[in-house]
């Protein structure tokens, strides 16, 4: 199975799995990671969190260590070869300054979730009908075989792997599901860590601020920043917020 890191451009109370980085667990679940930003911190810890595949929905990331990670994955700084880069957004402005997006797609977020939520729909009819069929080869006893396992290889190139697409499927094991365990657990270190630190503070700062702001705006209230530093520590010290769901957040800003 592949390991993916999905990247989006709009924050969502934490920085990505830049504005949120997301990992996908074998049983479907979809996790904001909230402190990526922190776990790039050591880069050399960048060869266990590397992806396979990164899939950026929207354009300009707001983590510039993030974006440094994802050039990294997908130029070949890893000793493991170099990431797939997919790359989805409505307008068709190029962002793509380190020429490293392998696979580029023009249109509507919603259009791309429908797409894919049909095209995965299909694919796991499929695969019951798959393990349904019993194949009878001729002229046996009648002793039957179950069908083989559905899998849907990527073309290898450019120094990238092929690899069985169970990573948009939600498999329930293997690399993905370990990769977002991983994901998740330092995830949960960090923000304890991070919490214990604030805490720790005699006077209140603009990290705790955006942390106690983000962690407990109530449920159904968006937040909108402006800007540069606001933005920064919003995106980098952002918690989850209490109760079910995420903060909308927005953000102006006049420097890079």
């Amino acid at each position: 199975g592949e390991r993916t890191t999905r990247s989006s451009s709009s924050s969502n109370s934490g920085t990505v799995t830049g504005g949120g980085s997301w990992s996908k667990g074998g049983d479907g679940r979809l996790a904001v990671i909230h402190h990526m930003d922190h776990l790039l911190l050591d880069q050399s810890c960048w060869e266990v969190l590397k992806p396979d595949v990164i899939l950026q929905l929207g354009p300009r990331i707001t983590s510039k260590r993030m974006g440094q990670f994802m050039e990294w994955c997908a130029g070949g700084g890893s000793s493991s070869g170099s990431s797939y880069w997919v790359y989805v957004d409505g307008n068709s402005s190029r962002h793509d300054p380190g020429h490293l997006v392998t696979h580029r797609a023009v249109l509507p977020l919603p259009t791309l979730a429908h797409t894919l939520g049909a095209f995965l729909s299909t694919h796991q009819q499929q695969k019951q009908q798959q393990r349904r069929a019993r194949v009878i080869p001729a002229g046996s006893s009648g002793m039957a075989l179950e069908g083989g396992r559905a899998g849907v290889r990527g073309a290898g190139g450019n120094g990238r792997k092929g690899s069985e697409s169970h990573t948009l499927l939600g498999s329930g094991g293997g690399l993905q599901g370990r990769y977002y365990e991983l994901l998740t657990e330092l995830d949960r270190v960090v923000g304890h860590e991070v919490d214990a630190a604030l805490q720790g503070l005699q006077d209140v700062s603009e990290p705790l601020v955006a942390r106690v702001l983000s962690r407990d705006l109530p449920p159904g209230h968006g937040l909108f920043l402006g800007n540069s530093m606001p933005i920064r520590d919003m995106d980098m010290y952002a918690a989850s917020p209490n109760g079910a769901g995420s903060t909308p957040t927005s953000s102006s800003s006049s420097s890079s």
